[in-house]
């Protein structure tokens, strides 16, 4: 399943799964901050992630996923067609 960003009551939540034909539900954190180079979503009742951040940084999005005790950084880069 790719992240699916929807609004509920309000609020814009992130939805995500980690695999594509799983039976879980689906992880959904909250949009908690939203400036011109980042968005960050949290959920503290997750075990994990309780955070998702992206931003743009030299013209690459970075990402980092995030619970108490555990941090796993990402960077994209636009592939070139």
């Amino acid at each position: 399943m790719k992240p699916v960003i929807i609004v509920f009551l309000g609020f814009f939540v992130l939805s995500c799964s980690t695999h594509s034909e799983s039976t879980e539900k689906a992880t959904e954190l909250v949009l908690t901050e939203l400036t011109p180079n980042a968005i960050v979503f949290i959920n503290e009742a997750n075990e994990f992630p309780k955070k998702i951040k992206y931003w743009l940084e030299s013209g690459k999005i970075k990402a980092v996923i995030s619970n108490d005790s555990l941090e796993i950084p990402f960077e994209f880069e636009k592939i070139k067609e």
